[in-house]
């Protein structure tokens, strides 16, 4: 009959988990420790690419750099088609001759911030950021300032 036996020598801690730090072009960009599943970025790099990481930051030590998420702006702030016409404005997004589409404004994190069918003219109020607004069958990608 054959046994195997082991002995382990030294006993490997767990790590405890203290949250995420989140780096933009290799630079950490909040100031303490993130520890929700949510980071919103309120300076973002308005033009050009550029990528986001995070790193998972436990009580010895902090984590490689997660894959890399690019983010690409091109300063895109209208969209016009089929009639239609979008527009950045200061705070706001205006939406004109919609013709009854329904527009969803979604936030960079994937929160809807709005969605309803728009007619002729529509200004909904929004924070500065950069926002997908999606209308019919087109998506755009839209600064607010």
């Amino acid at each position: 009959m054959l046994s195997l036996s082991m002995r382990f020598l030294t006993r490997v801690p767990t790590p405890i988990f203290r949250g995420y730090n989140v780096y933009l072009d290799g630079v950490r960009i909040n100031d303490q420790i993130v520890e929700d599943n949510e980071f919103v970025d309120r300076n973002p790099q308005i033009e050009g690419e550029h990528i986001y990481n995070v790193t998972a930051i436990f009580d010895k030590g902090e984590s490689c750099l997660s894959n890399d998420y690019n983010f690409n702006l091109s300063g895109v702030n209208t969209l016009a088609a089929d009639g239609m016409a979008v527009k950045a404005g200061r705070n706001c997004i205006i939406v004109t001759n919609a013709g009854g589409k329904e527009v969803t404004i979604s936030a960079v994190n994937g929160m809807v911030m709005f969605r309803q069918a728009v007619g002729d003219y529509a200004r909904i109020s929004l924070d500065p950021g950069i926002y997908m607004l999606r209308a019919g069958d087109r998506i755009v990608k839209i600064v607010v300032r």
